[in-house]
């Protein structure tokens, strides 16, 4: 089977596993990959190891629990964050 078409079936696949209106939060990050996979024709290392951690994961743990049920957006503001603190431009003047 060729790679491409892996992409298009997980997306069918979700597509008709559930009607669109109780997508949850946790559904973004395999609809986001499948979109990726079907859209580039292939599957990386980064989106196997998506795909990997994101369904092994047992959600035992509060932090991941809380993380899977977080919408990307949420989580992206709140790393935005954290990214621009770690980047910050600090001129000591020495």
């Amino acid at each position: 089977m060729p790679d491409a078409t892996i992409g298009k079936i997980l997306l069918e696949t979700l597509r008709t596993s559930q009607p669109p209106h109780t997508e949850t939060a946790y559904d973004e990050v395999l609809r986001e990959v499948s979109s990726r996979i079907a859209n580039q024709g292939s599957i990386g290392k980064a989106d196997i190891g998506a795909l990997v951690v994101w369904k092994r994961s047992t959600a035992t743990a509060p932090w991941s629990k809380k993380l899977m049920n977080m919408r990307d957006s949420e989580v992206r503001a709140v790393t935005a964050g954290a990214y621009e603190l770690a980047n910050l431009d600090v001129s000591w003047g020495w």
